[in-house]
């Protein structure tokens, strides 16, 4: 229920961590939206009203509740956990239709070990983990849209490009 995406799932899977990977479609196809449900999903920010999916609104009357969500489930190589990120904003319908958040904007971090007998462990601090794993600069590196091109390629970033893919 973000922007243009219902129910919108995409599955990434690689074993060749070298890949690019580029979403190409016609105007109104849903571009940006998928880049900012990325971005936020992974990153936080700023979400407004219009960012829930208006397709969804139709189907919601006064004092209605709902919520638009991103999910994202990751392997962590390195300890072989698995974790899966969820980032969600309530939205409630008030008089006249109009919508409002509701509440403040909820990260869930949940991490599960290689071995299935070990019970799923709710991280206590999702932003921490989050930071620790995925930090804040590396937004720059992995999530850009065509117009923002041109600073990925320029010899000036080279370095901090560098250093994060280190990292």
């Amino acid at each position: 229920n973000f922007r243009k995406l219902r129910e919108f799932n995409l599955s990434l899977n690689s074993d060749d961590a070298s890949q690019l990977l580029l979403i190409n479609a016609n105007n109104g196809r849903g571009k940006t939206s998928l880049l900012k449900a990325f971005t936020w999903g992974l990153f936080g920010g700023l979400v407004t009203i219009d960012d829930f999916s208006k397709s969804r609104l139709v189907d919601l009357k006064e004092g209605d509740f709902d919520n638009f969500s991103v999910e994202f489930q990751i392997s962590i190589e390195s300890t072989g956990e698995t974790a899966v990120l969820r980032r969600s904003r309530e939205v409630k319908v008030e008089s006249g239709g109009k919508v409002a958040f509701e509440g403040d904007e909820s990260l869930m971090v949940t991490v599960s070990k290689s071995d299935p007998s070990e019970p799923v462990e709710i991280v206590p601090d999702p932003r921490s983990w989050l930071e620790k794993h995925l930090p804040n600069r590396f937004q720059e590196f992995i999530l850009f849209d065509g117009e923002k091109m041109s600073k990925f390629f320029d010899a000036n970033v080279k370095r901090a490009i560098e250093k994060a893919i280190r990292e």
